[in-house]
């Protein structure tokens, strides 16, 4: 998840001061060893996310209303949530 934060908002009523987005996860099918109830030793698969990712065409939208001072432009920081 991504967390953009508008910080020079002006407090107004119907402003956004932070929108959240969330990216696609990347999934990988992951292959391990491990005894059964039986002793038995056996392979099993179990799909795990290794991380997140935008390609590069596409785009993660969400609406927000940052309202800012008079002749300012939104002065935004961009950090990755856990």
């Amino acid at each position: 998840m991504i967390e953009v934060n508008c910080i020079n908002v002006t407090g107004a009523k119907l402003t956004s001061k932070k929108i959240d987005l969330k990216p696609k996860a990347h999934n990988l099918n992951v292959t391990y060893w491990a005894y059964n109830k039986d002793g038995k030793y056996e392979n099993s698969v179990i799909p795990v996310v290794a991380g997140y990712y935008v390609d590069p065409r596409d785009s993660s939208t969400d609406n927000a209303i940052f309202i800012v001072p008079q002749s300012e432009e939104p002065n935004v920081s961009v950090r990755k949530l856990h």
